[in-house]
């Protein structure tokens, strides 16, 4: 088996729940024989991507700047669309010489691109969030993100031929 493992490079990080679940992921993979490629939105600069046997990490090769975003959404945040663009990026590269047997969309901005190829049509897509207001949506819980960012994202969750997972 060959598996997609998207994630951003800003959650690819040793002390984090995401990274820690990517971490734990890359190494179950391992142990059972199933070939793992983490698709980046950027190139991986934490320390956890050397620690990490066995995957082989794909990235665009001129990502989008996050610049314009960050200082838009400087005391909240929203959708990213150019992480999702460089997820969308990504995907094409991947696919232009690997072919997949799963798709796990682990960053929220992922999932917009990898649904809007049809691969649904194709191969399982699991859409895995760490959110609790995208797991619990009759709570109120926005703490960081606009209103429209969760709406949005919950809204990735009805989607016909998805897999919803979380820990």
């Amino acid at each position: 088996r060959r598996i997609a493992f998207l994630i951003s490079d800003q959650q690819l990080i040793p002390h984090g729940g995401v990274g820690q679940f990517a971490k734990a992921f890359a190494e179950m993979c391992e142990q059972i024989n199933w070939k793992v490629d983490f698709l980046m939105d950027k190139a991986p600069s934490s320390s956890l991507a050397d620690e990490l046997e066995g995957v082989t990490y794909i990235y665009p090769d001129k990502p989008l700047s996050y610049s314009e975003h960050t200082s838009t959404f400087s005391f909240s945040d929203s959708i990213n669309f150019e992480k999702t663009i460089n997820f969308r990026d990504v995907i094409l590269k991947a696919f232009s010489t690997n072919l997949y047997d799963l798709l796990v969309c682990n960053t929220t901005e992922a999932m917009t691109a990898a649904y809007s190829y049809s691969f649904n049509d194709l191969l399982p897509i699991v859409f895995y969030t760490h959110f609790h207001s995208m797991i619990f949506r009759d709570r109120n819980t926005n703490d960081v993100f606009v209103e429209n960012f969760q709406s949005f994202f919950n809204a990735h969750f009805d989607l016909p031929k998805v897999i919803i997972g979380t820990q």
